[in-house]
């Protein structure tokens, strides 16, 4: 096997002095050339070595990282931004107000008259009994019940009374009476009308009302059946 050196163009000094060390081994009529490059082949019919111009060497060491900084060197740098807005909205506490019973109206035990008709009434603003006519006994009581909330400003309460007292197929006549005050033992103003309205302290606060039930029964008589007559008052609320 003969060798041969052969200068071919490097692309630096460093690359030129790699370069005169390659050799050139001749084999099958075809010249190949050995070293740290890329592999190119060549006819051996070339006789100068001048005609190996064209043949560059790329040393494989040096392509990628030439390649690699020409495409980083290329990109285009700009300047990113983004903005996030925060935002929240703000809502006065909402009001909420319940009604409940506190205790229920009782006229305790009346005496049926042994003729004519009587009545029986308890009296809304006092919570008192009394009957001209009939003889009572046992404990009486009026009907209470306390709105109370939370953030109210303005509240409605509506009553509906029963028109009669029942028992079994027989009932009593029934007219009641409501009144209110602010707390459970203050002085009761009589209400007019089948609706109270008021105010309260609005946002942040609390307060509570209370309403008293009374009324008069009348229509009893020696022929009404004995035993325990009943009705219901409702009462609802609403607050804002």
């Amino acid at each position: 096997m003969k060798r041969i050196l052969l200068a071919i163009p490097a692309a630096s000094a460093a690359d030129a002095q790699a370069v005169r060390q390659a050799t050139v081994a001749v084999r099958s009529n075809r010249i190949r050339l050995h070293g740290p490059y890329e592999c190119f082949e060549a006819p051996h019919s070339v006789s100068r070595p001048t005609n190996f111009h064209h043949l560059e060497l790329i040393p494989m060491r040096l392509a990628i990282p030439f390649f690699v900084l020409s495409f980083a060197w290329t990109m285009p740098l700009f300047g990113q931004s983004s903005s996030v807005t925060a935002t929240l909205s703000l809502s006065a506490p909402s009001p909420t107000c319940t009604i409940t019973t506190v205790s229920n109206l009782d006229y305790g035990t009346v005496e049926k008259p042994g003729s004519g008709a009587g009545s029986v009434v308890i009296h809304a603003q006092t919570g008192t009994r009394s009957s001209s006519t009939l003889s009572v006994s046992g404990s009486a009581s009026a009907g209470q019940t306390r709105l109370s909330g939370t953030n109210v400003a303005n509240y409605n309460v509506s009553r509906s009374f029963p028109a009669t007292l029942n028992n079994s197929g027989s009932s009593l006549t029934y007219s009641g009476a409501w009144s209110q005050a602010a707390t459970s033992g203050g002085t009761y103003t009589l209400i007019r009308g089948a609706a109270y309205s008021g105010t309260a302290g609005g946002a942040g606060t609390s307060f509570s009302h209370f309403f008293r039930f009374g009324g008069t029964v009348s229509g009893i008589t020696l022929s009404k059946s004995n035993g325990t007559y009943t009705g219901t008052i409702t009462t609802t609320a609403a607050c804002n």
